[in-house]
């Protein structure tokens, strides 16, 4: 049966929906099982400065901006 392409096709059974996320978070475990720990420190630390950073940067664009509103009031 060929699909219609002015129809719309029905969406996914839930349980085929379930399946699905059961056999990824099957891969997903396989993989964290299988990965040494020390290796993440190296790119959660490089994560955690890239968000101080960020941030730091918006705390500073905030306290400018308050500084330029009082200064105009």
């Amino acid at each position: 049966m060929t699909p219609n392409p002015g129809c719309i096709t029905s969406s996914r059974s839930l349980a085929d929906i379930r399946a699905e996320q059961a056999d990824n978070l099957d891969r997903i475990r396989s993989r964290l099982i299988s990965i040494n720990v020390r290796d993440l420190v190296p790119f959660l630390v490089a994560r955690q400065v890239l968000r101080t950073n960020e941030m730091s940067a918006v705390y500073s664009i905030v306290s400018c901006f308050l500084f330029l509103r009082k200064k105009l009031s």
